[in-house]
């Protein structure tokens, strides 16, 4: 893994702890766009882990496609559209604590999926 797809995945992570800790404080703006962040930020990581160009936000679900077409999992399009559902809420703030847990385990399962890979 390079460098820069490293910081990536360690990003990843924090801002999910980030996330977490928002949420148990009651700060769900915060926990919304943290699991949002926590979500992207993991795909950049696997992009560049494997040598993969992307462009923005469109470029995030290319890659999310060429990972469900190389490892045949298509539970990651629903794992990553709970992150896109935290990005929207990070704007709107009306998801209750119980549905935002419920995305950010879909996330932190995501993420997980996403660390496992093989290079």
């Amino acid at each position: 893994m390079t460098t820069q797809a490293a910081t990536y995945v360690l990003t990843s992570h924090a801002f999910l702890s980030r996330a977490e800790e928002s949420l148990s404080e009651g700060n769900l703006t915060a926990a919304s766009r943290n699991g949002w962040l926590a979500a992207a930020f993991m795909v950049r990581g696997t992009a560049r882990s494997k040598g993969w160009r992307y462009l923005g936000s469109r470029g995030l679900d290319e890659v999310l496609d060429r990972l469900v077409d190389a490892y045949g999992d298509e539970d990651l399009w629903s794992e990553f559209s709970s992150g896109e559902a935290l990005e929207i809420n990070s704007y709107d703030n009306c998801m209750s604590s119980t549905t935002m847990e419920v995305h950010l385990s879909q996330v932190r399962q995501f993420l997980g999926k996403l660390e496992s890979l093989p290079a």
